[in-house]
């Protein structure tokens, strides 16, 4: 890779949004993803050739990022390892050279010499998901939309009643004491329902939060109503 003017040499990186060479002073020179091991339950049928086949799952994908970090002295360097690497605690990296972002923790990491005074090899290691872009479904009453992944994603339903509604059903979710115009918020992902910014939980009668499921998804209103689903497509 040509040096820019700046002095990355990598691609560009980022960690919740920043630029790690930026921020962190650490250029990205390496990244390697690998696959999650694929594990299913099963029982062979006494007498037969046939077996039941109970399910399968997959391991959360690991993701190897290898970065130059320096600075003026190695106390420098040190400190920006430190920043970097409590950034990756819990974090999603996006790369320039793909569409799709990793969600993941830190699991490992480790630092060689570069052989240059001052910086040091630093490689991070996070488990976690692929994810794609977030994805906007709008619907003003029942229908489908599809989900482009191949596992389920939390998603966010958020629902703009124009008008007073006593109840409302929505994806098998009954709401109760909705408001015009004020936008009520079953989170799937960050597991919290929410009117305005107040807890509404005891208004519902949920269950289990709600998931967008790979392929197509029925979404049934028992009233027509403004009803906006986010996701984004997670992948094996």
């Amino acid at each position: 890779m040509e040096k820019t003017a700046g002095g990355r040499v990598g691609e560009i990186c980022r960690i919740d949004g920043k630029d790690a060479f930026a921020t962190f002073g650490a250029d990205l020179v390496e990244c390697t993803l690998s696959l999650g091991k694929a594990s299913e339950a099963h029982q062979r049928i006494s007498g037969s050739a046939d077996f039941i086949h109970y399910g399968a799952d997959s391991d959360l994908r690991q993701m190897k990022l290898r970065f130059v970090v320096g600075g003026e002295s190695d106390d420098e360097a040190e400190r920006r390892m430190s920043n970097l690497m409590k950034a990756c605690r819990r974090c999603e990296v996006a790369r320039e050279s793909s569409e799709m972002a990793f969600d993941g923790f830190l699991t490992d990491c480790s630092r060689e010499e570069t052989g240059i005074e001052h910086y040091f090899y630093l490689e991070i290691t996070l488990a976690g998901t692929l994810r794609g872009a977030e994805q906007v479904v709008y619907l003003s009453d029942s229908g489908s939309y599809e989900n482009g992944g191949n596992v389920a994603s939390g998603c966010v339903v958020s629902i703009s009643p124009t008008e007073d509604l006593a109840e409302l059903t929505v994806a098998g979710i009954t709401l109760r004491n909705l408001k015009a115009g004020e936008r009520f918020v079953i989170d799937g992902v960050k597991k919290e329902i929410t009117c305005e910014g107040k807890n509404r939980f005891l208004d519902t009668d949920l269950t289990a939060f709600p998931a967008s499921l790979p392929g197509e998804n029925r979404v049934e209103l028992s009233t027509p109503v403004p009803v906006e689903i986010a996701f984004r497509p997670t992948y094996l």
